[in-house]
């Protein structure tokens, strides 16, 4: 699994107040989770955004699901950004990067496992 990046149309510009990546699609959001916590684990500070609106408490009451927005349900299991501040170094962006690689070779053999696990249990319990 790899990271991409969001589409940027070419008649716009970015103001790069955020570096956005989407960490690869599943299910809640696991890749994500595990991608921030792993990157946490080695001091790098990754944030997650754009929380849907109708995921807040005070917007249930008007009775959105989310299985209404597709897309903004698929962008909160993806998206993470990353550090990015005008005095970021060279190395520190290296350090980044690699990183993010080390970090996805890990989460994904652990949710391999896991699922394997899952798997396992389902078949064996049934």
């Amino acid at each position: 699994p790899k990271i991409s990046f969001t589409h940027q149309a070419p008649e716009r510009k970015n103001s790069w107040h955020l570096f956005v990546v989407l960490a690869p699609d599943s299910i809640e959001g696991r890749y994500r989770n595990a991608l921030f916590l792993e990157l946490q684990h080695r001091g790098i500070q990754g944030n997650v955004h754009y929380i849907p609106i109708y995921r807040f408490d005070f917007y249930k009451q008007y009775g959105f699901r989310t299985e209404d927005f597709p897309v903004a349900e698929e962008m909160f299991r993806r998206v993470i950004t990353l550090p990015l501040y005008p005095g970021l170094r060279e190395e520190e962006v290296s350090s980044v990067i690699t990183a993010i690689g080390d970090s996805l070779k890990i989460i994904s053999t652990e949710l391999s496992l896991l699922d394997k696990h899952r798997e396992h249990n389902l078949h064996s319990t049934g």
